[in-house]
């Protein structure tokens, strides 16, 4: 584009990149968009596995007074997010599995954040928010609140007592 007075060997409008053969479209991504490739593909697998969860979960709470039921729609949306963890870590072209994917879209996210940390408050922020993420789950991973659970079983059961 001369008009701009752009090298003839860069490519794009809105690129910087030097023309290079790649082997593959996957290697042309790897070389040139490895940041927005693997966000892309961790993003996108780890949304339909925290949606089969999320259901998995929904189904058995609203289906609690029908254990045998519950369960089986449970392990059934279950089966589905296994399923799709297993197919994902046997076809993965790159990083070699979901859990390689996660670590290396967490040494990006770092190191993208970093680079743009004078760049606005919302580096500051998207970090303030991953650590509280990791706090809250540690606590709730170390003591639980079944609270809301718990009353909802006491309704129940001082409803059960007054019809007797």
């Amino acid at each position: 584009n001369a008009q701009c007075g752009a090298d003839s060997d860069m490519i794009g409008g809105l690129f910087s990149m030097r023309k290079e053969v790649t082997a593959s479209m996957v290697d042309f991504l790897l070389k040139n968009f490895e940041f927005e490739y693997c966000t892309v593909r961790f993003h996108f697998v780890t949304g339909l596995l925290s949606f089969a969860l999320a259901q998995a979960l929904r189904v058995r709470y609203a289906l609690r007074k029908y254990e045998a039921l519950s369960m089986s729609g449970m392990c059934c949306l279950l089966t589905v997010a296994s399923g799709m963890l297993t197919y994902t870590n046997a076809n993965t072209i790159t990083y070699g599995g979901y859990v390689n994917l996660m670590k290396r879209q967490f040494q990006l996210s770092i190191n993208f954040l970093m680079t743009r940390a004078k760049s606005g408050p919302m580096s500051a922020v998207t970090f303030l928010f991953a650590c509280l993420t990791i706090i809250y789950a540690i606590k709730g991973w170390i003591s639980p609140e079944f609270a809301y659970f718990d009353s909802d079983w006491d309704d129940d059961r001082r409803a059960w007592w007054r019809f007797r």
